[in-house]
């Protein structure tokens, strides 16, 4: 599953339907997970967001 997200910023909206995406797609339902997602999601930048994502997809396997 690959999940591109805008460099730009200009999209956030956007951005964060592909992030619900993701987190339905990991079946994510622990709430201070979510939390700590959206957190990250609205306080750092896409390269860092994409790293969070890539540790979180090693420890779901």
């Amino acid at each position: 599953m690959v999940i591109s997200l805008n460099k730009k910023g200009s999209s956030k909206l956007l951005n964060l339907i592909l992030l619900i995406k993701l987190m339905l797609f990991y079946k994510l339902r622990k709430q201070y997970l979510l939390n700590n997602l959206l957190y990250n999601f609205i306080n750092t930048n896409d390269i860092t967001l994409i790293l969070y994502f890539s540790k979180i997809k090693l420890r779901m396997l």
